[in-house]
């Protein structure tokens, strides 16, 4: 029976863009519906020694990274899971 409760689901992210229009007339309304997947986020912490050439240089800065990474025997790292939004870029 439904006593008008509306259940929000998780998944589901709803956006709605509205066109406004001249003065007294209605405006339109569109539905755009994405879902979320569910993702797991493993954040590292890597330390190398400062160097004002591997900092200017992004691609010097990604082999110091992996080199780092490639020789560590286990990557310790901060993990969340779940449906997450991104709030900065994220690799996939």
């Amino acid at each position: 029976m439904n006593n008008g409760t509306v259940v929000k689901d998780p998944k589901e992210e709803v956006a709605t863009k509205r066109n406004m229009q001249k003065p007294g007339i209605e405006y339109g309304e569109t539905k755009m519906t994405k879902q979320k997947e569910k993702t797991i986020r493993a954040t590292i912490k890597v330390e190398i020694p400062y160097s004002n050439e591997v900092l200017n240089n992004g691609t010097l800065l990604d082999k110091e990274l992996r080199k780092v990474i490639d020789r560590t025997e286990h990557i310790s790292c901060a993990v969340q899971a779940g449906f997450l939004d991104s709030d900065s870029p994220v690799l996939k």
